[in-house]
């Protein structure tokens, strides 16, 4: 089974022109390619209002049971509410993670509030993912910051540093254990991932889409057209999010031929 390490649902900013405006088109997409779950979490939420967000993610997703891992999302400048909602659904819920984004809702990623949130995802067993880009406030320098504040807490640098930052994306997972890389979106670089495979190792980089505010084949192709080891995709495609997030141990990544 291949996963998608990193999906949305829901409302979007007018910047992204969506073409793909509904869950059924999503899971459409995912049949096409052979992938059999995602991470998801809600555009609305990242965007707009994060309680409303996460709710509508619950209620979308309810409707395709076994095909989504839902992330909840929170902004850290709203503390109290935050870590309200973060144990609303990992303890309530058992979600598996935290989503933050740091330009959206305008905080660094290493800020207090954010380090309150991260080490409180931690005891709660679950994952954070944070969205990453050159820009100073998610910089990779400044998700190393956090990692560091937050040693066990295991942390997602989505984006793998996005267009610009992706070799200091690598240093930090280099410098960081708990850090693991997603792929999705990130510059279109050759030799990219073979190089993150050597630094690193398969099993401490995912895949991801980006859908629906990009698109599921170009970041596939990266990973299958990748001069790494037939192992080393497998575990690219699903193995190291199944590992990360405790799902189940026995899976194995299917093989996907994109033309």
């Amino acid at each position: 089974m291949i996963i998608d390490g990193h999906m949305h649902i829901g409302f979007a900013h007018k910047r992204y022109p969506l073409r793909i405006k509904t869950v059924e088109r999503l899971v459409e997409i995912m049949d096409q390619y052979n992938v059999g779950m995602g991470v998801v979490s809600s555009l609305k939420a990242s965007q707009y209002d994060f309680e409303e967000g996460n709710e509508e993610l619950a209620r979308e997703i309810e409707r395709f049971p076994g095909r989504f891992i839902p992330f909840c999302t929170v902004n850290p400048r709203y503390l109290k509410e935050a870590e309200a909602e973060v144990e609303r659904y990992i303890i309530g819920k058992s979600w598996k993670g935290v989503k933050l984004h740091p330009v959206n809702h305008t905080y660094a990623a290493d800020c207090l509030a954010a380090q309150r949130i991260t080490k409180l995802a931690g005891e709660l067993g679950a994952v954070v993912a944070i969205h990453s880009t050159a820009d100073d406030l998610s910089h990779p320098r400044r998700i190393a910051s956090l990692a560091r504040a937050c040693p066990d807490t295991r942390i997602i640098l989505v984006h793998m540093g996005a267009l610009w930052a992706w070799w200091d994306a690598i240093e930090a997972a280099v410098a960081n254990p708990n850090i693991y890389i997603n792929t999705a979106d990130a510059m279109f670089c050759d030799g990219q991932v073979e190089y993150a495979v050597q630094q690193l190792g398969a099993e401490r980089i995912m895949w991801g889409s980006n859908l629906p505010t990009s698109y599921l084949a170009p970041n596939l192709v990266r990973i299958t057209c990748a001069d790494i080891s037939d192992e080393a995709k497998d575990m690219i495609l699903g193995g190291s999010i199944a590992r990360l997030l405790g799902l189940s141990p026995g899976a194995q990544c299917g093989k996907v031929e994109v033309m």
